[in-house]
């Protein structure tokens, strides 16, 4: 049997993402599906790889096709599993989601005015 690689952290950051959007900590979850809270940790840090069946009983509880998990299995170097990685990036996701439309784009627009003030003022 392999032991865990690449795509079991894969696995385990959108297993994390997905748990943190829906507001559940590992003992919430682990419960959930009969599991001890340290399997949920093993998952997550990509220590213990996951089976089919795991796969699709977190799915259930988290709301999300078992497909979910491996949406953007990363490359090497890939930026954008890092980035959605990161909680505070992954709160501002969640949070700017929850937006109405109009609120959303001036958001958008917001923060692309403090990023090029910022940009300038590195510049100088």
């Amino acid at each position: 049997m392999k032991h865990p690689g690449e795509l079991d952290r894969h696995l385990g950051r959108r297993l994390r993402q997905r748990r943190w959007f829906v507001g559940l900590t590992q003992e919430q979850l682990a419960r959930k599906i009969g599991v001890a809270p340290q399997q949920i940790d093993k998952y997550e840090q990509g220590r213990n790889r996951m089976a089919a069946s795991r796969l699709h009983d977190l799915a259930c509880v988290l709301d999300v096709a078992p497909g979910y998990f491996y949406w953007g299995a990363p490359e090497p170097g890939d930026e954008l599993v890092r980035l959605l990685a990161d909680r505070e990036a992954h709160e501002f996701l969640g949070m700017l989601h929850r937006l109405p439309a109009e609120r959303r784009e001036a958001s958008i627009a917001m923060l692309h005015a403090m990023a090029g003030r910022e940009d300038k003022e590195r510049q100088e």
